[in-house]
């Protein structure tokens, strides 16, 4: 036989027994680290025009979690001196941020099958170069590996429980060089998404993002109800929750969904009180309302706040406010990255 022969047979039976081998035989299996985790530390990006929401979230972070604050260098005084005075320790990672939208732009965290912690960083905005750089540059700082994703995507349209994963049609809109099957195996193949759920984005709603509607929260889902205020997103929230339980029937009867209200204000804008954070035993949670909200709002907030009390009665809820900040669309889960 000769020496052609011999590699060519190798590789045949190489070949064979990769592709008899299971998924987990042939590649280490990863899973997309969820908010829902034990967390060590809570990432905040520095922006003065929303100092009052950082301070706010700082502070409500509970004991044994460290509060890391990304800040570009020339702001690093006036970031400190506005802590400081708050009477609140952080640890300021100099980095070159331009916004507080830490969620969309930071690494997308991974959990190998051995344990080992790997930060992926994805492409983000082409017109914000320094901050499609930060996954890694925060890594750096932490001495975390961290390792480029092929793909385009926003922190914020992307949740993830259990290999469930979910997203809106913007995710393939963004990646419009990849078919659906190819996105979702790069999705399965990278971050663990045994299954990819696209649901319907929300009209009127400039992210475009799945975290509008939807949070993964001690086990329970939360999915944005329209208030009766709101009646032109009720059917597009009700799919929505369809979708949700019939694929957590799968497996089994599901926990019933936690809805909380999707409210609209005096200019059309959503406000919605699934857009929120858990860190550890703290639920952070939109506070949309101030002395000039609409009857609506109040009446909104209300019912959102007695339902997660309710439903989560382990944890804490703690309001964050927004009521200044409607312009820059987007919410508490936005500004926080739980690491």
């Amino acid at each position: 036989m000769t020496r052609r022969a011999l590699v060519t047979g190798a590789l045949v039976i190489l070949v064979a027994s990769l592709m008899a081998a299971p998924r987990s035989a042939r590649c280490r299996e990863v899973r997309l680290a969820a908010d829902l985790e034990s967390p060590r530390s809570l990432v905040l990006a520095w922006c003065p025009e929303v100092a009052d929401v950082l301070l706010a979230m700082a502070a409500a972070a509970p004991p044994g979690v460290q509060v890391m604050l990304l800040v570009a260098p020339r702001a690093v005084p006036a970031a400190q001196y506005t802590f400081r005075s708050a009477g609140l320790r952080v640890r300021v990672i100099e980095m070159p941020v331009q916004t507080p939208w830490v969620r969309d732009y930071g690494p997308q965290p991974i959990v190998t099958s051995d344990g080992e912690v790997v930060f992926l960083a994805p492409r983000y905005d082409r017109r914000r170069p320094d901050e499609d750089r930060s996954p890694c540059l925060l890594a750096r700082a932490l001495g975390i590996p961290c390792r480029p994703l092929d793909l385009r995507l926003d922190g914020g349209n992307l949740i993830a429980r259990d290999g469930l994963c979910l997203s809106t049609p913007r995710l393939s809109e963004q990646n419009e060089n990849l078919g659906e099957a190819e996105l979702r195996a790069r999705l399965a193949q990278e971050l663990g998404c045994r299954h990819s759920l696209f649901l319907p984005r929300l009209r009127g709603e400039p992210t475009g993002h799945v975290d509008v509607m939807v949070s993964f929260v001690a086990g329970r889902v939360v999915v944005a109800e329209a208030a009766a205020s709101a009646p032109r997103d009720a059917g597009l929230l009700e799919a929505v929750a369809d979708r949700l339980l019939a694929e957590l029937s799968a497996d089994g009867p599901p926990r019933p969904l936690v809805r909380v209200p999707l409210v609209r204000d005096e200019r059309q804008r959503p406000l919605s009180y699934a857009q929120l954070l858990r860190v550890g035993a703290r639920l952070l949670v939109p506070d949309y309302v101030d002395r000039n909200s609409l009857p609506r709002v109040r009446e909104a907030q209300q019912t959102a706040f007695e339902r997660l009390r309710r439903e989560f009665d382990g944890l804490t809820i703690v309001p964050i406010p927004l009521a200044g900040q409607r312009d820059l669309a987007g919410g508490v889960h936005c500004y926080g990255l739980v690491l």
